[in-house]
Order: C-alpha cells, then structure tokens, then sequence
C-alpha cells in the first residue's frame, strides 16, 4: 500500500506528492491498483517480483563449482593463454643512491622488502619529484629520536613517510 500523500517517498524518488502516481506507473512491470477506501491509499505491485529477487550469486558459485570439478577452467586458461611472444621489457633496477642510503641506515638495511624493484618502482611512480635519498636519511633520523616508537613494518613506515613528504613539501609552496 502506497499513500499518494507520502511526502518522504516522493522526496526520495525526487518529484513532487502530486507527480508521484505518474512516476510509479511509469515504472515498467507495475501495477496501480485503487482501493475502494480513499484514505487507504493505491496498491502498488510489481510483476515478476521473485526474478527480481532472486540471488544470482549463488547460481554463479554453484556454475563456477561445477566447472572447476569438470576441469573446464584449467582448459579455459590454456585456450587463454597467449602464444605471441611479447617483447622482453627491461625490469626496474633500483637506483645505487637508494641502496647505498639503505646500506647506511641500521634500521633499514636488513629490511627485505626494501630491497625489492617492484616496491621502489611503486613508491617511485607513487611519489614524483621527492627526493628518496634524503628522505630515507630523515625517517632513520626520525627512528633514531624516536626510540619508544617501534615498528615492526619499516617497509610501510617508510613509504608512509615519503609519501608524506609529497605532501608537506606540496603545501609549504
């Protein structure tokens, strides 16, 4: 049942109480039906209302399931598997500067992550124009002025401080 004096749905749908009647009919699979009360207001109803209602993500996990027992995925990604050869791109090289920094500073040196392309090309491309060198040296300064504040993740430590640094030196211009 639906009041065609029902501000709060009017205002929601975005058109005034007297447009309301309209839009709702305007709808596709709907049905206006009056009752034989005025002050009762209009039943509304929506045809095909269980397909609207229906939980598709369950048929497609049982699809996917199903599949994955058929073995028709693994055949799928051999389908999907390219067989033009790519040319070979040159693979990130970390700067010397960025190694001998982290060599110099104790608390950095032993960090794995730290010594991955992958991680400085990220925080390299994340962060334009910052100086990584001198910003290594301040948060190991940081680290130093601050012992009572252990971190266990000096990989996160660390590019949450250059990406800071973005950020600071933006605002001071």
């Amino acid at each position: 049942m639906v009041s065609m004096k029902n501000a709060a749905l009017a205002g929601e749908m975005g058109v005034t109480v007297e447009d309301l009647r309209v839009v709702i009919s305007s709808f596709p699979h709907m049905r206006i039906e009056e009752s034989e009360n005025p002050s009762h207001g209009l039943t509304v109803t929506w045809d095909n209302w269980h397909k609207y209602q229906e939980d598709t993500t369950m048929a497609t996990r049982q699809r996917m399931s199903r599949s994955k027992r058929r073995g028709e995925e693994s055949k799928k990604r051999k389908e999907l598997s390219p067989s033009i050869n790519v040319p070979h791109q040159p693979t990130f090289q970390i700067a010397e500067s960025i190694l001998a920094a982290l060599d110099k500073c104790a608390d950095f040196r032993i960090v794995k992550r730290l010594r991955q392309p992958m991680w400085w090309q990220a925080t390299i491309l994340a962060n334009p124009g910052v100086d990584i060198v001198g910003q290594i040296f301040k948060a190991q300064k940081w680290l130093v002025d601050h012992p009572e504040r252990r971190y266990t993740r000096l990989d996160r430590f660390l590019g949450g401080w250059i990406g800071r640094s973005e950020r600071d030196e933006s605002a001071e211009e």
